[in-house]
């Protein structure tokens, strides 16, 4: 575990936010036609799935949940103490607002947790293909 975040760690030691900030504005329009497919997804398949018997999808549902639950888990244990650090030595107004550490290491875990919510939106996959309302 320890060789895991050695190499999470390297990784996001080597972030550029400008970088990505690039990245997300080039490619925020796709989100647009990400919302649309979702919404014809989710009311096309739960039409598809009425007339049919559910998949039994619990190996994939547990699969598909511990792996978000993980990436939750390692953002936290790095953003966990960035945060108390920044809450005992500037205080709550300072953590809350301040906008520093998005051109740190810790940076990265901000937009991996908001690319994270493009992927989240599988949760529906499974609600639709086990008929579940």
């Amino acid at each position: 575990m320890a060789s895991v975040i050695s190499a999470i760690e390297i990784f996001a030691s080597s972030y550029d936010e400008r970088v990505t900030r690039e990245w997300i504005h080039r490619h925020w329009p796709k989100t647009i036609a990400i919302s649309v497919i979702y919404i014809i997804l989710v009311f096309s398949g739960r039409r598809w799935m009425e007339k049919r018997e559910k998949y039994n999808l619990r190996w994939a549902l547990t699969l598909w949940s511990a792996s978000l639950a993980l990436f939750s888990i390692i953002g936290t244990w790095f953003m966990l103490g960035r945060a108390i650090h920044d809450l005992r030595k500037y205080g709550f107004r300072h953590t809350i607002c301040d906008n520093t550490f998005y051109y740190t290491g810790h940076g990265i875990w901000l937009y991996w947790f908001c690319l994270s919510k493009v992927v989240e939106l599988g949760d529906t996959f499974f609600i639709v293909v086990v008929n579940k309302s």
